[in-house]
């Protein structure tokens, strides 16, 4: 979506909202639209909370695509909400609406959060301390909020790998945006498979999570599918020494029986690698019809992306179960590849972060990843983010709050 249709949406939300009479019609009029939204973004939409739906699917649409300004503006006209077509259409935005303490004809996030610079501010104006029910969300008082592992193989011995240039600005900006949301990190570069698995053992047995009330960790390289059904995802990483390290043996050091520091407090894992050899089915569709694709992770001259994934596939892993208070991030989807810039870094964390810098203030993570999700959708379209939960509650970051 161009920048003036989006401000045109954001600048005019409180109207939109209180002037939508029937919130039904103009979700049903967008969903009747080709590519408007797939069954997961229904689903996400739909669970927000009645007084925060409206609102929530406006913002939403502003991350579909070139045509979803066009396509707001039909919905609106075809469910007797001619007058708000009228107010996106005539280019009016003398008045501006507040929204978060700031005006909200915002800057975009790839405005607000340049690639190139080399700090990105976590925003904390509009944190609250949400109302502890633990049988619903996760308590997120302590400080440090938890202890952050980022493992990160950039290089591979004797070349065996390609080398994931840009890597390292993931890793600079994953700990500068995890420090700044209380989290104490540590970073493990270029490790063997036993390098891997010692790491995550004497992380998953520091004393300090007791004290914590969380944990979070990130795991970069290159990788591919093993196994996949509705509630099994495995991935297998390269290890600097060429050596495969299933994603099951990563996560199971965390696990209640071996952790028990850690029963009960949401851990979080992100995966940034490939999990397949293919591009999307529609890539060269989409592409054709967004040709004016201009947010693009990459900018500079006579760019390549990279993809952290090979060919070939590895044998079947073992059945894995996903258990309570765990949610698995990943920067792509089953059998396919992940986008990596080789100046400013993967498309995924980049993204995670420019919407960790500007919503964790006041976003639980299901709506972060999913605005991840949204934001991927039309920057790349061959890379389509996914996370996994079960038994998981709501989590908010709460950035400077301690009980």
């Amino acid at each position: 979506m161009e920048k003036k249709d989006r401000d045109k949406i954001l600048s005019n939300m409180t109207t939109l909202v209180k002037r939508t009479h029937n919130f039904d019609a103009v979700f049903g009029a967008l969903r009747e639209e080709r590519g408007m939204f797939n069954d997961f973004m229904v689903n996400e939409i739909l669970s927000v909370e009645e007084s925060n739906r409206t609102e929530y699917l406006y913002r939403y649409v502003t991350t579909r695509g070139p045509r979803a300004f066009r396509h707001l503006l039909n919905a609106f006209n075809k469910t007797d909400h001619n007058e708000l077509a009228s107010l996106l259409s005539s280019g009016d935005n003398s008045t501006r609406v507040f929204i978060n303490g700031s005006a909200s004809n915002e800057l975009s996030l790839e405005e607000e959060y340049p690639y190139g610079a080399n700090y990105w501010e976590v925003k904390k104006n509009n944190v609250t301390r949400k109302d502890w029910d633990l049988k619903k969300v996760y308590r997120m008082g302590s400080k440090p909020k938890g202890l952050a592992l980022i493992i990160n193989i950039r290089d591979y011995v004797n070349k065996i790998k390609d080398l994931r240039e840009g890597s390292e600005e993931d890793v600079r900006r994953l700990k500068s945006t995890l420090e700044q949301l209380d989290y104490k990190v540590t970073i493990c570069e270029d490790p063997t498979k036993v390098e891997i698995l010692d790491a995550v053992t004497m992380f998953a047995k520091n004393d300090e999570h007791r004290q914590c009330d969380s944990c979070i960790m990130f795991v970069m390289s290159h990788g591919v599918d093993t196994k996949y059904t509705q509630l099994t995802h495995t991935v297998n990483i390269a290890a600097y020494d060429g050596q495969y390290v299933n994603s099951q043996d990563i996560i199971s050091p965390l696990m209640p029986k071996r952790c028990k520091a850690l029963v009960g407090k949401p851990k979080l894992i992100f995966f940034q690698c490939c999990r397949g050899d293919e591009p999307s089915y529609n890539v060269a569709k989409e592409q054709e019809e967004a040709p004016d694709r201009n947010d693009s992770l990459s900018h500079h001259d006579n760019y390549t992306t990279h993809t952290d994934g090979e060919m070939k596939k590895p044998p079947i892993a073992e059945h894995v179960k996903v258990i309570s208070d765990l949610l698995i991030g990943y920067s792509t989807s089953p059998g396919f590849v992940s986008r990596r810039d080789p100046i400013f870094g993967s498309y995924y964390i980049q993204t995670l972060c420019q919407v960790l810098c500007r919503h964790a203030q006041d976003w639980d993570i299901s709506e972060i990843l999913t605005m991840v999700t949204n934001i991927l959708d039309v920057r790349s379209p061959d890379v389509t983010s996914q996370f996994d939960t079960q038994g998981f509650k709501r989590f908010y970051f709460q950035p400077s709050i301690f009980a």
